[in-house]
């Protein structure tokens, strides 16, 4: 993957963030611990907020999670997006991009390339609001994250998410961007 697409992906992924920032808070929480360059744990007691939707290119759906690290007080941007999942569906081993920024410390980790990791999701349902979904499911990564723009990596636990996120993206976050 080559860095400037790779940033500019993740670029529209926080401006997407702060756009819907007056809009309903996906409601969800994210459970994994990394090791490696950094050491972190993320799920309750600690603080967690979400937001959820399509992927900035439209392909797929991202879930971003700002938590604090238990025990600490490390900022982190967890970002799940799923290429290619259409509303409703559910599946194994379908592809996942994992990305993880430290805020504060400039610190991007991502994997770099397909297949090393996948995510099973086991609800995707209608949540009542129109476009707003709730989703579960269990993720995985086979290879380390590799740092951007730097040396290191971190290794990324097996996973457990959930999120209440809307499908509906408005013209203005559409973003083209070749991977």
């Amino acid at each position: 993957m080559h860095l400037v697409p790779f940033i500019a992906v993740l670029f529209a992924c926080l401006i997407a963030s702060e756009a819907r920032a007056g809009e309903p808070e996906c409601i969800g929480e994210l459970q994994v611990s990394f090791s490696g360059a950094f050491d972190a744990r993320l799920g309750p007691p600690a603080r967690q907020s979400c937001d959820g939707g399509p992927r900035p290119d439209g392909d797929g759906l991202r879930i971003a999670y700002r938590s604090v690290a238990i025990g600490g007080d490390d900022q982190i941007l967890t970002i799940l997006a799923i290429p290619g999942i259409v509303r409703g569906q559910t599946g194994t081993d379908l592809p996942l991009n994992v990305t993880v920024v430290r805020e504060g410390k400039g610190e991007f980790f991502g994997a770099r390339g397909p297949g090393r990791c996948t995510v099973d999701i086991a609800a995707h349902e209608a949540a009542g609001e129109p476009d707003f979904w709730r989703l579960a499911g269990q993720g995985r990564c086979q290879d380390e994250l590799e740092a951007i723009a730097r040396e290191g990596q971190i290794r990324v636990s097996d996973f457990e998410f959930s999120a209440l996120v809307s499908w509906e993206m408005p013209d203005e976050e559409v973003l083209r961007v070749d991977p």
